[in-house]
C-alpha cells in the first residue's frame, strides 16, 4: 500500500468510552489518511452498565478529581493536551461542563483549530432555551468548524455558529452486520398476531407513557409487545401494562446485554421509539438494519436520518398520542405490508456502516484544516538557527529566555573550565547542521576523533561485547533527512572519514522537488518557523554509497504511541522497505519521531522486532551499556551552534537521565 507522506494527525475530546463509538473509533483507526488520538475525560459514563471499550484507537485518560454534587475537574488536562500533536482537534463533550470550555479556550489561545461534535442539546421552553442558545453560540464562536450527528442536528446547531463555519454530518456508526444477518420474515396473516418490540432505558423521557395511552384503543386487536431496557421507572410501568392487559400480552424482558441485544428483534415485526426527546437514538437503525419498520417520534434524530415515511416507517410528533395511536392501529390493520416496509428499512441502513463514517469524517476535517489560515513561515534560501527557533509572541520570548538562562547556568556548574575525560561509548543525534554551523560543526568532529572511535550505530552495537582496548566507541546519527545536514555536514565527514548513520523519514523524503509541500510537511512534523526541505532518494543512495548508515525516522514522523496498531504495522514496514530499495542496504536501526516511546512493553517493541530492526534510538541521555536493550538505545542530543565546551560536559557525565536540552523543533 502507497502511503501518504503524512496523515491528518487529529485529537478527539470525549466524555468517555462508549461501545457506541468503539466501531467509528475502530474503523478510524484503520484508515491510513489519518492518525487520530483520543483523550477521555472519564472512564465510564454515569448511569451506565456496559463498561469501558474505548477500542483500538491511541487513548488517554485524563485524571478526574471529583469535589461532590458538581462535575468533576481535570487537574492535568492541559498538560495532556500538550502531549498530543494534533492538526486539529474535536470537541465531543457536554457543552455545559467545565472540562470543555477550559479546552475550547485552550485551543483557541494557542491558535489551534477545533470541531465542535454532538448530538442537539433538547429543546426547552421560553428563556430555558434563549439560555442554552446563548452558552452554545458562545462556545461556538472560537470553533472552526462543527460536526452534527446527524442531519438533523447540523441544521439545529447552523444558527448558533459564525457565519461562514463549515457545518458537516456524522451519525453514530455502530456495527450493524449482526442486525443485518437475521433472517427476513414473513408478514402475519390477517387477523394473526402483530409483534411490537420497543428497547431503551425506562425513564420519563423514552415515553412508554405515552405508548401505554396510545395502546389503550387496541385492546381488542390482535397483538403482542416486547419491551427491552431497565431503568427507575421499571416497576410502575411494568404496573400499569400489566393492569391495562392482565393476559401478559406485554412482557418486560429487562436488562440486555450489549452483545446480543439483536436478538430482542428476531421475532418482532415492528419497533417502537416514542421518546419525547432523543439527541440520536442507536436502536433505531439496528431495528431498520434487523428488517423492521419504525414508528418514531419526531424527537428521535435518527428517525429524521433513516424514515422515509409510509416505506419504511412512520414518524410521528412526539407527545402526540393520537398520532402515535393511529400509527400503531394501521400496523395492525395493514399487517400484510410490513414485511415489505421491513425489507425497505434494512436497505435504507445496509450502507450505514462505520467504515463509510469515518472516511466521510476525516475528509470532513481535512477540509476544515486546509481552509484555516496559515502561520506565516519566512521564506529563507539559507536557514537560521534565530529564525527556525524564533517564538511568536513576547511572552513564549521571554520564556525561552529564562529557559535558555537556567541551562546555561546549569551546564556551567564549573564543569567547563577544565578538560573532562569522556566517560563511556555514546550515541550523538544532530537533528540540523546550517551554514551558520559549519566551523563548530567541524570543532566537534575534530574533538570527537581524538577521543572515541567514531563508527556508526550499528557497528557500535556489534563492537560492544569486544575486548579491544582504546578510546569508547562514539556514533554519530543525524535526524529528519534534513537538506540542509547533506549541505552542511556531509563535507566535513567525508574529509575526517567519519561515517554517520542517518535516520531518514521516508514520507518527507520522498517530497524531495515539491518544496511546497516539503515545507508543511515540515512545519507540521518539526515545528521550525523556516521553511526546511528534504534529502530525496538520490542523496539517500549517494549517503549508503559513500559509507553512511541509513536507518528510519518512520514515515509520517508521527508519534508511534500516537499511532493505532494497523497504522504502526503500516509506518515501520514500508518506511524500511523504502529505505532498503533506495540505499540498497539493510534497514537495521530506528529513531523514534520525538523520542516516544510510550507502551515500548505492550505493543511498541513486538511491532518494531516483526518488522525487522535490529536497534532503536530515543532520545533519552546516557552512555550506551553491555546487555542493555537495544531498541531503547540512549543519546546525547546536541545541534551544531552548540559551542565545544557544552558538547564535552555531556560527554563527560556518566549515566543515563531523562530530559535533557533539547530545543525547539528538534525531532
Amino acid at each position: 500500500m502507497k502511503l501518504s507522506p503524512q496523515p491528518l494527525r487529529i485529537g478527539l475530546l470525549m466524555d468517555h468510552p462508549s461501545p457506541h463509538m468503539t466501531p467509528f473509533l475502530d474503523a478510524l483507526a484503520r484508515l491510513p489518511e489519518a492518525a487520530p488520538v483520543v483523550l477521555y475525560l472519564g472512564e465510564k459514563g454515569p448511569g451506565r452498565q456496559w463498561g469501558n471499550a474505548p477500542g483500538e484507537l491511541p487513548c488517554l485518560f485524563a485524571k478526574a478529581v471529583s469535589l461532590g454534587a458538581g462535575p468533576p475537574v481535570h487537574p492535568g488536562l492541559t498538560a495532556l493536551l500538550r502531549t498530543v500533536r494534533a492538526d486539529i482537534w474535536v470537541i465531543n463533550t457536554c457543552y455545559t461542563t467545565p472540562a470543555t470550555w477550559r479546552v475550547a479556550r485552550w485551543l483557541s489561545r494557542e491558535g489551534r483549530p477545533w470541531v465542535y461534535m454532538n448530538e442537539p442539546t433538547r429543546p426547552r421552553e421560553g428563556w430555558k432555551d434563549a439560555a442554552k442558545a446563548a452558552v452554545l453560540r458562545r462556545l461556538l464562536r472560537g470553533a472552526s468548524g462543527l460536526v452534527g450527528m446527524g442531519r438533523q442536528t447540523a441544521e439545529r446547531y447552523r444558527p448558533l455558529l459564525p457565519p461562514g463555519c463549515p457545518v458537516g454530518s456524522t451519525p453514530y456508526y455502530c456495527d450493524l452486520s449482526p442486525f443485518l444477518a437475521l433472517p427476513e420474515w414473513q408478514a402475519p396473516d390477517s387477523g394473526e398476531v402483530v409483534r411490537f418490540v420497543a428497547m431503551a432505558q425506562l425513564t420519563h423521557r423514552k415515553g412508554y407513557d405515552l405508548l401505554l395511552q396510545a395502546l389503550q384503543p387496541l385492546s381488542g386487536r390482535a397483538w403482542r409487545l416486547d419491551i427491552a431496557g431497565d431503568g427507575p421507572l421499571r416497576a410502575s410501568l411494568e404496573a400499569a401494562f400489566g393492569a391495562a392487559w392482565p393476559d401478559g400480552r406485554v412482557r418486560f424482558l429487562g436488562n440486555v446485554p450489549f452483545a446480543s441485544r439483536q436478538e430482542v428483534f428476531r421475532a418482532g415485526h415492528c419497533f417502537l421509539f416514542p421518546s419525547r426527546w432523543d439527541g440520536w437514538g442507536m436502536a433505531l437503525p439496528e431495528a431498520m438494519a434487523a428488517g423492521l419498520p419504525v414508528i418514531a417520534s419526531d424527537g428521535v434524530m435518527s428517525a429524521w436520518e433513516f424514515i422515509a415515511e409510509g416505506q419504511n416507517g412512520f414518524k410521528v410528533v412526539a407527545g402526540d398520542v393520537k398520532a402515535l395511536a393511529e400509527r400503531l392501529a394501521w400496523c395492525v390493520e395493514n399487517n400484510g405490508q410490513l414485511a415489505q416496509m421491513g425489507r425497505a428499512a434494512r436497505e435504507a441502513v445496509r450502507h450505514h456502516q462505520p467504515d463509510v463514517g469515518a472516511r466521510n469524517w476525516v475528509a470532513f476535517l481535512d477540509r476544515v484544516w486546509r481552509g484555516q489560515p496559515r502561520r506565516a513561515v519566512e521564506l529563507a534560501e539559507t536557514p537560521t538557527w534565530k529564525g527556525l527557533l524564533r517564538e511568536e509572541t513576547p511572552g513564549k520570548r521571554l520564556r525561552f529566555a529564562v529557559r535558555q538562562s537556567l541551562r546555561s547556568a546549569w551546564l556551567h556548574r564549573g564543569a567547563l573550565g577544565r578538560e573532562p575525560a569522556p566517560r563511556g561509548h555514546r550515541i550523538l543525534v544532530y537533528h540540523a547542521v546550517l551554514r551558520e554551523d559549519r566551523e563548530r560543526f567541524a570543532q566537534h568532529l575534530q574533538y570527537l576523533s581524538g577521543h572515541y572511535r567514531l563508527t556508526t550505530v550499528s557497528d557500535l552495537l556489534a563492537r560492544l561485547d569486544s575486548a579491544e582496548p582504546g578510546p569508547p566507541l562514539l556514533a554519530i546519527s543525524f535526524d529528519d533527512g534534513l537538506r540542509v545536514l547533506w549541505e552542511n555536514a556531509l563535507d566535513p565527514l567525508t574529509r575526517l572519514a567519519i561515517p554517520g548513520t542517518f535516520y531518514i523519514p521516508t514520507g518527507f523524503a520522498s517530497l524531495a522537488g515539491e518544496a511546497a509541500a516539503a515545507a508543511e510537511f515540515a512545519r507540521r512534523a518539526f515545528y521550525y518557523h523556516q521553511d526546511l526541505l528534504p534529502m530525496g532518494a538520490e542523496e539517500v543512495r549517494q549517503l549508503a554509497a559513500g559509507g553512511h548508515e541509513i536507518g528510519s525516522h518512520g514515515h509520517s514522523h508521527t508519534a508511534f504511541d500516537a499511532l493505532s496498531a494497523p497504522a504502526l504495522v503500516r509506518e515501520l514496514a514500508h518506511s524500511r522497505e523504502v529505505l532498503r530499495a533506495w540505499s540498497g542496504q539493510e534497514v537495521r536501526g530506528l529513531a523514534y519521531p520525538y523520542g516516544r516511546v510510550a507502551r515500548f512493553a505492550e505493543g511498541l517493541r513486538p511491532a518494531v522486532v516483526e518488522a525487522g530492526y535490529r536497534h532503536g534510538v530515543t532520545l533519552r541521555r546516557g552512555v550506551v551499556s553491555r546487555g542493555g536493550e537495544a531498541l531503547l538505545l540512549p543519546r546525547e542530543h546536541v545541534e551544531g551552534y552548540w559551542p565545544l565546551a557544552h558538547l564535552r560536559y555531556f560527554l563527560a557525565r556518566a549515566g543515563a537521565e531523562e530530559g535533557g536540552a533539547t530545543p525547539l523543533g528538534s525531532g
